[in-house]
């Protein structure tokens, strides 16, 4: 397996991360999407736990953001900031 920062700036499966690490971006499932969801941008506010992360909606104006607890079985794919 290749290191996860070999893919920083890039969608990788969340299988080839490693794990969600806090900034990550987080990408669902379709069978975990509502409509409109393509177009949000859920980023990790916390490491990933027990297999759980926290993510918030990062394009979202409200001064305290709606946050959610979400199974890592859900995520499809993650982008990992850094280097492109």
């Amino acid at each position: 397996m290749r290191h996860p920062a070999d893919f920083a700036g890039r969608e990788i499966t969340f299988e080839d991360a490693g794990g969600v690490r806090r900034g990550d971006r987080v990408i669902f499932k379709p069978d975990w999407q509502d409509p409109g969801d393509e177009s949000v941008v859920f980023v990790a506010v916390d490491d990933e736990s027990n297999g759980r992360v926290t993510v918030q909606d990062a394009n979202n104006d409200l001064e305290i953001k709606p946050t959610q607890v979400v199974a890592t079985s859900m995520i499809r794919s993650i982008v990992r900031p850094g280097r492109e």
